[in-house]
């Protein structure tokens, strides 16, 4: 009897793990997409801020891989990608803070080219006046289309953020005061980006030399500045001045 009872759980254990591998089999072969990350990165949010960026930058790409799963195909097969916030609050508005999926500009690069296994979508941010004060949300997610159904429940959803505020750097009090003095301001920073051109605040130059240069540029521009506005001298929105001073 315990012997009939060992042969019976086999038997169940057998059936069970090859009806699992089929399925198995088939979820692979399904032709399905996921989101993978930022390009290289494999995170799933990105918080974008177009104050890092020179001020004459009206719009900004981010790219967001999505992977298939399944076979390849021979033919370019379109990803079908919305937005789930709509309507929230602080959920950027398709046409004010990006660039709608369904714009004619975009639809060529929603899809994933012939005999390849994933694609980069562009999620292009708009520079609307409104970012100056606000941080907008944009959650996407992928949905069925007649070439793919979502893929990995975890990756089905990808989560971006945009505006034009930005927070004091990390390395300020410990680095970047070298080159611009300990006092700092919002519009001491889009000052300094703006005639630096430099973008990366989260990694300090090694090379003194440059922090000397982009010191000394500072403090020659914020003079040809005032120069020219001497009754209204750049200050920050609370009235301070704007200052080089260590």
């Amino acid at each position: 009897m315990k012997r009939f009872k060992f042969i019976y759980l086999l038997l169940l254990v057998l059936i069970v793990t090859a009806c699992s591998q089929n399925e198995m089999l088939k979820y692979e072969n399904e032709p399905a997409v996921y989101f993978d990350g930022a390009g290289y990165s494999k995170v799933d949010s990105i918080n974008h801020s177009f104050f890092l960026l020179n001020s004459d930058i009206l719009k900004d790409t981010i790219l967001v891989r999505v992977n298939t799963m399944g076979e390849l195909s021979s033919q370019a097969r379109p990803v079908a990608i919305v937005q789930t916030n709509a309507g929230d609050s602080a959920a950027a508005v398709a046409g004010v803070h990006y660039v709608p999926f369904d714009d004619a500009s975009l639809k060529p690069l929603l899809q994933v080219p012939a005999g390849k296994e994933y694609v980069d979508i562009p999620v292009v941010f708009i520079r609307d006046e409104s970012l100056d004060s606000l941080k907008v949300r944009l959650e996407l997610a992928l949905v069925t289309n007649e070439y793919f159904r979502p893929g990995i429940v975890e990756k089905q959803r990808f989560v971006l953020t945009t505006t034009d505020l930005i927070e004091k750097p990390g390395a300020w009090d410990s680095r970047w005061y070298f080159a611009f003095g300990r006092s700092w301001g919002p519009v001491k920073m889009r000052f300094i980006i703006d005639i630096t051109g430099y973008t990366d605040w989260n990694t300090v130059p090694t090379d003194m030399t440059m922090l000397t240069y982009f010191g000394a540029l500072a403090k020659q521009r914020l003079l040809e500045y005032n120069a020219a506005h001497p009754d209204n001298p750049l200050r920050e929105a609370n009235g301070n001045l704007v200052t080089f001073n260590s």
